[in-house]
């Protein structure tokens, strides 16, 4: 009885896992993720790191992410590769690998659109073997066994920006999730994933007269799952130096005691071609204190591929950079 209650529990655990995408407090910091539309958003190449303890009080879940993208002047287009990872235990590991495309146009002098679309694998990686039961039993005893599930995966969004000030964006993840790939174990795991999908947006308000200073009121939401999640806050932009301030809910109205409250606040700095961020997110409510909340660093770097001695001008399209 013992082992079909740990079972039980341990299936119960991937479950909620799987009812909602691993997620980065620093969102522009790691943009492909949130919107394939913005692929190639910056003048030349892209190579973005991105790395997440969550809950080092508990056992602590790790994000990790591994982007490049570039834009394509000549033809108004960005392209990108990313992989991304979440490794909430030893037994159960999730990756993402996808190929991003994005087109710009010009609606009028102050107003340009970017469309995106990301395609590739989601996987999930279980691994039987690092099973050990209370009694000492391993998990191959319960008739769980070594698999690699996977599933085609595909997003779609879309980005704009008004006047180099204000920016806005749409996109839905996962709209492929009823792809579901069966396999061994099939009766414990659901291979489908909830479709995801996020709204975003914000500004950039100059401070002064003094080039360089500004703050810039965002917010984010997504659903997906039941879930409903909000995140409203500021950056304040300093030249060299970005701070940043959220407030993050969770909501799941149908079972109040899942919603989750918190802050995150964060720390960049931004040298010619390299920008490095620190954010902290501290947890109020639902997992608390206890969990010792989230540590997350980024490191963007940009550069060009290109050969010549033509200075290249690009419009690139205006997003935070944490």
């Amino acid at each position: 009885m013992k082992r079909i209650v740990c079972i039980s529990l341990f299936i119960g655990m991937l479950a909620t896992l799987k009812a909602q995408d691993p997620a980065f407090s620093q969102f522009y910091a790691c943009p492909l993720y949130m919107n394939p539309a913005l692929a190639g958003t910056t003048e030349c190449g892209r190579l973005g790191l991105n790395y997440r303890l969550q809950f080092p009080g508990f056992d602590a879940f790790n994000n990790f992410a591994v982007t490049y993208d570039q834009n394509l002047e000549n033809i108004n287009s960005g392209f990108g590769a990313q992989v991304t990872a979440f490794v909430p235990n030893k037994i159960s590991q999730y990756y993402n690998v996808n190929l991003f495309y994005s087109y710009q146009i010009r609606i009028s002098k102050k107003f340009y659109m970017r469309a995106g679309l990301a395609g590739g694998l989601k996987l999930h990686d279980f691994r039987t073997a690092e099973i050990v039961l209370p009694d000492n039993t391993p998990g191959e005893g319960e008739n769980l066994v070594d698999n690699l599930y996977y599933a085609p995966d595909f997003s779609i969004g879309i980005y704009g920006t008004y006047d180099e000030k204000y920016y806005f964006g749409f996109s839905a993840a996962h709209f492929t999730s009823t792809f579901g790939i069966e396999g061994t174990n099939i009766e414990h795991f659901d291979n489908s994933f909830p479709i995801k999908l996020t709204a975003h947006g914000g500004a950039d308000i100059a401070v002064g007269h003094r080039s360089g200073y500004s703050i810039s009121p965002n917010f984010i939401y997504q659903y997906q799952a039941g879930f409903n999640n909000f995140c409203i806050g500021v950056y304040g932009n300093m030249k060299m130096i970005t701070t940043g301030l959220w407030y993050k809910t969770n909501v799941k109205f149908v079972s109040p005691d899942v919603n989750s409250h918190g802050i995150c606040a964060l720390v960049g700095i931004s040298f010619d071609k390299i920008n490095v961020g620190y954010s902290y997110d501290c947890y109020l409510s639902g997992v608390g204190l206890k969990s010792l909340g989230a540590h997350e660093v980024s490191l963007q770097w940009n550069f060009c591929v290109y050969t010549g001695t033509q200075k290249r001008v690009i419009k690139a399209i205006k997003s935070p950079r944490f």
